[in-house]
């Protein structure tokens, strides 16, 4: 604050400004997955939550993997393909994570119980008495007697109920959430304002976001800085405007202006794990928490900036033409 003070002062105004948001995430009503073993060995999970390029195929595989005691090169994930899978909600609302890596985990659990239960009586121990090695398992007091994953999962095929398991080495779990797992955060701003060309130039940006327990933290970087930069877009740039009749004057990327890459700053990330109640993996959503209090810390760093001058922005995108009419009214 005290730069930003001292650079008014000598006629360059710099602002500094900070904004907190709530966002609702993990919403219900279910969400599925299917975890399923075959006799190759190979882990297939089935999944009612489809990605949006977010990387949630990487997510998924190291949530069954991390359950399964396997690697994530091991599984493979499949979203929104009803002959996998026939019930699921979908992704939105920074759901995806939340809901369906939980139903996930969830199965993955039953699928592996169900793969220690099998093992034990192919091997003639007690359940107790099983170590898993991957996709191995062996008794814990003779590692020389093993069996792979995937003569577990033909075994399965023909289980009977004397092997006290459904036929097929695979689970299905549908969960529902007891409640909305909010995730929190601030964004701070610095902004410069060149009153003779009007225009603003963002000169750095921080986010403090809490996600709770972070599965992926490189995915939940790129989702940050993706919507840190599409809400850059919208609280400067992106604006649909129309004549009298009603047609849009902006319908291509030609008249519809969206952010560069000398548009964003570079972004500073600060994560806090809260891990949260209400799931088992104690997750929150992430996916719109980069865009949510842009707009808000941008123009109220603006607004810092123009100190003085008696101007409030009052309607966003705040563009080089809507900034023209503050300074020049």
């Amino acid at each position: 604050m005290k730069e930003c003070r001292r650079a008014r002062e000598e006629g360059r105004p710099l602002g500094l400004s900070v904004a907190c948001y709530v966002e609702l995430t993990g919403v219900g009503p279910f969400e599925a997955a299917t975890v399923r073993a075959d006799a190759a060995g190979r882990i297939t999970v089935f999944t009612g939550v489809p990605s949006q390029g977010q990387g949630l195929e990487t997510t998924l595989a190291q949530v069954a993997a991390g359950e399964l005691g396997v690697t994530p090169q091991d599984v493979s994930v499949i979203g929104g393909d009803t002959l996998g899978i026939a019930q699921g909600i979908g992704t939105f609302a920074s759901r995806a994570a939340v809901v369906g890596g939980s139903a996930v985990a969830l199965a993955a659990r039953e699928l592996r119980a169900k793969a220690v239960r099998l093992a034990a009586q192919a091997l003639g121990v007690a359940e107790d008495e099983i170590q898993q090695h991957g996709t191995l398992f062996a008794e814990r007091a003779r590692p020389d007697r093993q069996v792979e994953l995937g003569r577990l999962a033909s075994t399965a095929a023909l289980a009977s109920s004397a092997s006290g398991v459904a036929p097929g080495l695979e689970a299905t779990h549908f969960f529902q959430p007891p409640d909305i797992a909010y995730s929190s955060g601030a964004h701070v701003a610095l902004v410069e304002v060149d009153r003779e060309a009007a225009r603003v130039r963002l000169l750095g940006y921080w986010v403090s976001h809490d996600s709770g327990r972070l599965i992926n933290p490189t995915i939940v970087e790129g989702q940050i800085h993706g919507a840190v930069a599409l809400g850059i877009g919208g609280a400067l740039l992106e604006e649909i405007r129309y004549d009298a009749a009603g047609q849009p004057l902006n319908a291509t990327f030609m008249e519809y202006a969206l952010p560069r890459s000398d548009d964003v700053p570079p972004v500073v990330i600060d994560h806090l794990e809260t891990p949260s109640p209400l799931n088992p993996l104690g997750v929150k959503g992430v996916g719109e928490s980069g865009a949510l209090p842009v707009a808000a810390v941008v123009a109220s760093a603006v607004e810092d900036a123009l100190t003085g001058a008696g101007i409030r922005v009052e309607r966003m995108p705040l563009t080089d033409a809507e900034l023209r009419r503050l300074l020049w009214r």
